[in-house]
């Protein structure tokens, strides 16, 4: 019997993430078909002819940062897990005051930068397996966050006010589109990436090109402040939150989709999971609806997705000044910790159970799509009727 230890399992992994690096990534090249869609669109000549990816980008010998507890100030932490999901040595900790879950210590605002801008989606597509770079354009984004957008309005649409709506991390502007063309509101949208909001002001989404926690341009008040799936990603949290409570009205509404962090880990029974580097910090409802109250709002809705790996949040803004969170700390850290002892976080386990299927689920397809190839070359393919 073999018996995989940790170790081998991360070098397992690592192999089986580098066997999956997409192609297109070794020279940084679109594909020709890339190049003409993106030319059709418009999009600048300086970004359609490379994804400017680096041969290796770094993760160790960087300076790193520990912090206080950005929703409770304490310094009394415990570490949960040292490794993240791709595996990369990452400590993750718990506030034992307040039970926030956060990367401490963590790389520097100018590395994730750097990250954002050079790495972030060669990792996401390595990590997910993808053998072309296709589906990491501004126009792929575009089309799949319009129908998701779409749904979100129609479950949030009786807790949407109708006026200004600004969205925070708001990619290549999909979401905006489907809230203007489903409601008729004027929008704007704050999004780091210049590929993205490039493409979104092409589609008539106005972009300001900014990280939250760079943001210099004037914002006008706003009926609603969206953030779907960009909160993780957010160096101060409570940043965000004081920005939703200065630029909205009053009875403004603040709609949140956030991952969830317990029931990501308890799917998979491997808390590693849960954390990946780009995640600096983690969120569970309680922690969640704590950080809404503590900033000058009132939680009027929660939920979840269908599958539960990722929360709503719908809170209306109650009074202009934020009390800190102080004033409204959660005892979250007890319930918090039970369920993540709960989980049986085995590494061979997770390896076994997802990633050997993931993998030969991967090569059946290329094997499938090739022997369609061969015999539609033959002219022997006849496609399935629906």
């Amino acid at each position: 019997m073999v018996i995989l230890t940790n170790e081998v399992l991360i070098f397992l992994t690592r192999s089986y993430n580098m066997q999956n690096k997409p192609k297109h990534f070794a020279t940084g090249q679109y594909t020709p078909q890339q190049k003409e869609t993106l030319r059709a669109s418009g999009y600048p000549a300086a970004s359609r002819e490379t994804f400017k990816v680096p041969d290796k980008f770094s993760y160790a010998n960087t300076a790193l940062e520990k912090l206080p507890c950005n929703l409770c100030d304490g310094n009394s932490f415990e570490v949960i897990a040292t490794r993240d999901r791709n595996p990369l040595p990452v400590t993750t900790v718990i506030c034992r005051d307040c039970g926030l879950v956060a990367i401490n210590p963590r790389h520097r605002a100018d590395w994730y930068r750097h990250y954002y801008r050079e790495e972030y989606r060669n990792q996401m597509a390595r990590f997910k397996g993808l053998s072309r770079a296709a589906v990491y354009t501004p126009e792929y984004h575009f089309n799949k966050t319009v129908p998701r957008g779409r749904a979100l309005l129609e479950l949030m649409q009786p807790y949407i006010k109708s006026g200004l709506t600004v969205e925070v991390g708001s990619s290549a502007g999909g979401i905006l589109y489907a809230f203007r063309e489903g409601l008729g509101v004027s929008v704007l949208g704050i999004e780091p990436s210049p590929e993205e909001a490039a493409f979104a002001r092409l589609r008539g989404i106005e972009t300001i090109e900014s990280l939250i926690e760079d943001l210099t341009v004037e914002v006008p008040k706003a009926e609603n402040v969206l953030s779907f799936r960009s909160l993780n990603h957010m160096l101060d949290p409570r940043g965000f939150f004081l920005f939703a409570n200065r630029h909205l009205e009053l009875d403004g509404r603040l709609v949140l989709e956030v991952m969830h962090f317990l029931n990501v880990a308890k799917e998979y029974q491997y808390l590693p999971r849960a954390i990946q580097i780009d995640h600096v910090f983690m969120f569970t409802p309680q922690v969640l609806r704590q950080y809404a109250q503590a900033f000058g709002f009132e939680v009027i809705y929660e939920g979840t997705d269908r599958k539960g790996g990722h929360m709503y949040l719908v809170a209306r803004k109650v009074r202009d000044e934020a009390t800190g969170a102080d004033e409204q700390r959660a005892e979250t850290y007890g319930e918090t910790m039970a369920a993540i002892r709960d989980i049986h976080s085995s590494a061979a386990l997770f390896f076994l159970n997802h990633r050997v299927p993931q993998y030969a689920n991967r090569h059946l397809y290329k094997t499938k799509s090739a022997l369609k190839r061969v015999l539609k070359a033959l002219g022997l393919y006849t496609a399935r009727r629906k």
